[in-house]
């Protein structure tokens, strides 16, 4: 099945209450419902597994270019890094920037359920 055909819980990301013990009150209520998320924005995973296995998908990639620009960095030194940095490079990898296959199962599939860990509260007592 598609993400987009799924019937996945939304993150409203641009709601004001989505802060400090609210964002972590939302996360785990949507973690509670399964591994994948939807935003305005795009998909949300939700689980450590579950993000690691599609990092490793070279089907896919990761949209480090497109994160800057939506916070209005287009140019200077991090943008520059950002664009020709490992995390935006597609295709074929060069020999030696891939080792080889380190063993594993690592599948989506296999991925069981996730608790948001709440390690981040600490910082909700300087943003009040």
């Amino acid at each position: 099945m598609r993400a987009e055909d799924a019937d996945l819980p939304l993150l409203a990301h641009d709601d004001p209450a989505f802060a400090c013990e609210r964002f972590h009150e939302v996360l785990d209520d949507l973690a509670s419902r399964g591994w994948l998320a939807r935003s305005d924005l795009g998909y949300l995973v939700l689980g450590r597994e579950p993000g690691m296995a599609l990092l490793k998908d070279r089907r896919l990639s990761f949209p480090a270019v497109e994160l800057l620009e939506l916070q209005g960095l287009t140019d200077g030194i991090i943008y520059d890094g950002t664009t020709k940095g490992l995390m935006a490079q597609s295709g074929q990898p060069h020999a030696l920037d891939h080792p080889g296959n380190l063993g594993g199962s690592d599948t989506w599939e296999d991925s069981g359920p996730w608790r948001h860990s709440g390690s981040i509260r600490r910082s909700c007592v300087n943003a009040q």
